[in-house]
Parts: C-alpha cells; sequence; structure tokens
C-alpha cells in the first residue's frame, strides 16, 4: 500500500509538472528531414540510416508569449548518417568560440545541447 501511495504521488507531480513546463520531458526520433516549432519536443534523436537535416525554429517564432523565450534543444544522432542541425533564415548558432555557424553537423553518437536567448541559438 505504501509503494502505490508513492506511485500515486509521484504521477500526480510529474502530472503537474508537464502541465507547466510541457517540453521538459518531450522526446522525438526523426527518420526524415524536419523543421521544428517552438512547441516542438526538447530531445531530439536523429535516427537515419543515412544523412538528414533539422532546421531550427526561427528566432522570431520564439516569443516569450510561446512559452519558448528560453527554450532548449537537445540532440542526439544514433542514425548511421550525418545529422545536420541548421539555422532558420538568417539566424545564427554560436559555437562555443562565440564565432557564428549557419548548421552543426552530428556523425553517429554524437550530441549537441542548443538554447536560443531570443536574438540567436
Amino acid at each position: 500500500m505504501r509503494t502505490l501511495r508513492m506511485l500515486l504521488r509521484l504521477t500526480i507531480l510529474f502530472a503537474q509538472l508537464t502541465r507547466v513546463f510541457p517540453a521538459v520531458y518531450s522526446f522525438a526520433a526523426l527518420t526524415s528531414d524536419t523543421t521544428l516549432t517552438s512547441l516542438s519536443d526538447t530531445m531530439i534523436f536523429c535516427n537515419k540510416g543515412s544523412a538528414m537535416t533539422v532546421t531550427l525554429p526561427a528566432i522570431s517564432t520564439m516569443t516569450e508569449n510561446s512559452g519558448a523565450e528560453s527554450r532548449y534543444f537537445n540532440f542526439v544522432n544514433k542514425g548511421a548518417g550525418t545529422c545536420t542541425i541548421t539555422r532558420a533564415g538568417s539566424d545564427n548558432i554560436y559555437n562555443n568560440d562565440a564565432s557564428a555557424a549557419t548548421s552543426v553537423a552530428l556523425t553517429t553518437g554524437q550530441s549537441l545541447a542548443i538554447v536560443t536567448d531570443l536574438s540567436s541559438w
């Protein structure tokens, strides 16, 4: 009975968290080229046997009113081909060394965490 009560409490807590932070626990396995939106899943598994491209949402759609003002995405390439994460339009992706890039290529097994500050990725 104690275990059941604890499980029920955890289930309620999880439901509350996913209502407040709907993207915190969301994930998707992609098998084709995809363009993300401000409300897309946050954990993305690239899982294609050949090269694929995932386009980030346009920064202009990542408004405070969308609940995505500090939206992040985590990418993991589980597929056999390269997974290229690319910008939308003229948005920039900044690397650790503060240089702007138009895309980031992930080979099999590589991962990338990316966040927006509403001006760039």
